[in-house]
């Protein structure tokens, strides 16, 4: 699969969003941007829209 467009990761801990990027890119997807915080990814989106976006919450 090839992505035409890409897409957001939003982690607070850098070594995940790292690896979450890592198999993105494997799977052919362009990573837009990785953001660290809500207040990040919501400035992000008002000025980009990525082709896809999910949410995966850990809780511990």
């Amino acid at each position: 699969m090839t992505a035409t467009a890409g897409l957001m990761i939003v982690e607070d801990q850098p070594l995940i969003a790292m690896m979450i990027e890592e198999m993105a890119a494997d799977l052919g997807w362009v990573v837009d941007g990785i953001l660290y915080s809500e207040a990040d990814a919501l400035t992000f989106l008002d000025a980009n829209r990525p082709h896809l976006r999910f949410s995966i919450p850990i809780l511990v």
